[in-house]
């Protein structure tokens, strides 16, 4: 998506969407463009501006709109393959300790259902994200969808 195509796609598509309708919740709004394939920076400049415009009619900053401020975020930290299983659990421990709320794990096929069912055994209630850094093709689809009962945050 280039500034041109972006501003093409908003003159043509989006912004004609929107104007002579009714206002809308700006999710409704969104829903009129839905059909645009692709450009999605126009697409998220339209949304941001339709915010901006809710939270003036509505006497509201557009950081009030999007949920204020926060004085905490839920922060993770990334761990590295580990020269065994124990190992890595005892790392997990160390940074929940620390105070990290997400764990994102490097893995490789034929090293992540075991990690998986041990991390979620030892800790079922934290956020586990498993990374094996484009190690998976499409002969791994199975073993992928095996990690599925391991309610991963995500697999990168």
């Amino acid at each position: 998506e280039t500034l041109a195509s972006a501003t093409e796609a908003l003159r043509r598509h989006i912004i004609p969407s929107i104007l002579g309708r009714p206002a809308a919740s700006p999710s409704e709004q969104s829903a009129r463009w839905a059909w645009v394939r692709g450009h999605n920076m126009a697409k998220a400049a339209a949304e941001m501006a339709l915010l901006d415009q809710a939270g003036h009619a509505a006497g509201l900053s557009l950081a009030t709109i999007l949920g204020g401020v926060k004085t905490r975020i839920p922060c993770g930290v990334s761990i590295g393959i580990q020269p065994s299983l124990e190992a890595t659990l005892s790392a997990i421990e160390g940074y929940l300790a620390q105070g990290y709320q997400r764990i994102k794990l490097k893995c490789k096929p034929g090293y992540d259902l075991q990690l998986a069912k041990a991390v979620r055994e030892r800790f079922p209630t934290t956020a586990v994200m498993m990374d094996a850094n484009s190690a998976y093709t499409l002969a791994d689809a199975e073993r992928l969808r095996q990690l599925d009962e391991f309610d991963l945050m995500m697999i990168e």
